[in-house]
Order: C-alpha cells, then sequence, then structure tokens
C-alpha cells in the first residue's frame, strides 16, 4: 500500500470543470439541464443505480421537450506524465441521455442506419461521447457503400438542428468484418474503402 500511495503522489492529473469527488446533488443536474435547455425541468426524485461497478444518480428530465434523464456518472481520470494512464482515480461528471432520444427519434427516418441498441445505463451516458446504431450485411457493394456513407452524413446534417453534444457512430458488421462510420469526415470514408479494398470485399 505505501508503494502504491507513494507512485499516485507522483502522478498529475487534469481534472475537467465540473468533475465532483461525491455524486452531484440536485441543484448541480439543474443547472446542468438549463445549460442545454434554459426552460429544462428535472425532477427532485431521483434514483441511484450501479453497472459495472459505476454508480449512477439519475433525475427525470424534460429538456426541449423530449422525456429524458440528467445523471451523475462515476468515470475514470487518467493521470498524466508519468507512467501516463496507468493510475485512474474515480470522479463524478454529469450528463444526459437526451441525445440518445433524439437519435433514435431522428433515425425513425433512415431505416437504414438501423436503430440505437435498448440502453444500458453506460450507453445512455455513453462514455465516449457516441452513440451508435448497429447493422449487419451479408456482404456489401461500392454503391452500398455509398449509399450508406450518403445517409449517414443526411443523419447527421438533422442532428445539427439540435444541442446534442455526443456524436452518432454507424458499426456495420460484415462476415468476418467491419466497419464504423464515427466522424463523417473525406478522410474517414476513404480509410473505410481502403480497408475493404485491402480485405478483398470490394474491387479497386
Amino acid at each position: 500500500m505505501a508503494v502504491m500511495l507513494a507512485l499516485l503522489s507522483g502522478c498529475s492529473y487534469d481534472i475537467p470543470q465540473g468533475y465532483t469527488k461525491k455524486l452531484h446533488e440536485y441543484d448541480a443536474a439543474v443547472e446542468y439541464a438549463r445549460s442545454i435547455d434554459p426552460e429544462a425541468k428535472v425532477s427532485s426524485d431521483c434514483e441511484e443505480k450501479e453497472e459495472q461497478t459505476r454508480k449512477f444518480r439519475i433525475w427525470p428530465a424534460v429538456i426541449n421537450g423530449i422525456e429524458c434523464s440528467v445523471a451523475s456518472v462515476a468515470t475514470n481520470v487518467y493521470n498524466k506524465d508519468w507512467a501516463a494512464g496507468e493510475f485512474p482515480v474515480r470522479y463524478y461528471r454529469l450528463d444526459t441521455d437526451y441525445d440518445y432520444y433524439v437519435v433514435k427519434d431522428v433515425l425513425k427516418s433512415h431505416p437504414e442506419m438501423g436503430e440505437v441498441n435498448e440502453p444500458t445505463l453506460w450507453s445512455r451516458f455513453e462514455g465516449d461521447d457516441l452513440i451508435t446504431s448497429k447493422i449487419k450485411k451479408d456482404d456489401i457493394t461500392t454503391e452500398e457503400i455509398d449509399a450508406l456513407w450518403d445517409e449517414y452524413r443526411q443523419v447527421n446534417k438533422e442532428l445539427e438542428a439540435y444541442p446534442v453534444h455526443k456524436r452518432f457512430s454507424l458499426w456495420v458488421t460484415l462476415p468476418n468484418n467491419y466497419f464504423v462510420f464515427k466522424d463523417g469526415s473525406e478522410e474517414e470514408y476513404l480509410k473505410v474503402r481502403e480497408k475493404l479494398v485491402n480485405a478483398g470485399i470490394l474491387d479497386k
């Protein structure tokens, strides 16, 4: 234990603004929701849950007319400099699943994009700032890749109308392979095409 404490004492951390060592209280949840929608409503009735050793304190909310939740979520902050990333410390951040419900609603008009999975607590309050929809295909052609790409970019264009802070990601599973669109850049598109060409799935 003494050795571990000595190691940790030599670590440095950049703690993001708003992160706390304890679960957030109601007033902080209201302030967070109203930073997204000044008219947001947050119920004072909260529940505490735990999933995969992570604690959540969750308040029902209505943000921009959408029923959702605001939560204080356990997250790891990793050390920098010496042995970077080896000694995480647990903090709590505020988040909302408002984005999840917005994406789910927008995808109703884009069946080719599939549906976001039924949410776990972790996926609702996504740790990596992605909301992912997954689809499976037995095979795929260049024309189908292009159509999915165009549709993916259209979904992201529609999401610009909402104050979402998570990105929409499309995960496509193929027999013995897969690809992901997650940032909408031309570079990403070209890398996906190159990957599938190298795998013999697409012609050059």
